[in-house]
């Protein structure tokens, strides 16, 4: 397939799910809405427990993730289940697997970095913003966000050929999650001024980095035999 059809195809679906986004825009919202509950419930369960002040910068990096994680989720997890069976049947015999592989991984990369920055954003206005090196902090949104999106977007489906819930997605991701999360926070600690982490951030970042790339091989190996059941 020449490299000019390829690129049309996949930014012809991704189109596709930007109209279908924006035409439900109470899915969008209810995210938003979710992050933003999550951020005060956090805000105000600090404030009474008299611990705002006093934050550390893995505490604060974990429950920032956590509110990323818990919001990505909800939104990428969504990808293959808002399509119907006859829609993914017309998929199928319209385009090739790496290229719908390759329009949703796209789409969910940049909801899920525009759902990290909107979270980002209300954690430095209500909570506070220790950042101290951004350029770490903005590499790891990134990678993060990367992170996040293909994992969810391969369990996503996974749990759509097994007629499951999205609460499969959750279960499937878990054990890679993990890891993830490990070296996710620890360069979010160090992009606080967390010394303790400072040493491992960018082995930390390279390791995101390899677990990415790692995931990217694999849905592009695994996608197609998902793809022809």
């Amino acid at each position: 397939m020449p490299a000019k059809s390829f690129l049309a195809q996949v930014f012809a679906l991704i189109r596709k799910d930007v109209l279908v986004e924006l035409r439900n825009k109470y899915v969008l919202g209810s995210v938003m809405l979710f992050s933003a509950s999550t951020v005060m419930i956090i805000y105000f369960s600090l404030l009474y427990n008299n611990s705002l002040n006093v934050i550390s910068a893995p505490i604060w990096s974990i429950l920032f993730w956590m509110v990323v994680l818990f919001s990505a989720v909800n939104a990428v997890s969504n990808s293959f289940f808002r399509e119907s069976e006859t829609q993914l049947m017309n998929y199928y015999f319209l385009f090739s697997p790496l290229v719908y592989l390759s329009s949703k991984i796209i789409y969910n990369v940049v909801y899920t970095l525009a759902l990290s920055l909107v979270g980002a954003l209300i954690f430095f206005i209500v909570i506070s913003n220790p950042v101290k090196l951004p350029f770490i902090f903005l590499s790891v949104m990134i990678l993060g966000s990367l992170s996040y999106a293909i994992l969810f977007t391969i369990m996503s489906a996974i749990a759509v050929k097994a007629k499951s819930n999205n609460t499969l997605v959750a279960v499937l991701g878990f054990p890679i999650l993990i890891p993830m999360m490990i070296f996710i926070t620890k360069v979010t600690s160090a992009a606080l001024g967390s010394v303790e982490h400072m040493e491992l951030a960018f082995k930390n970042l390279m390791l995101i980095g390899a677990l990415d790339l790692m995931q990217i091989t694999l849905a592009v190996i695994l996608f197609p035999y998902i793809w022809r059941e």
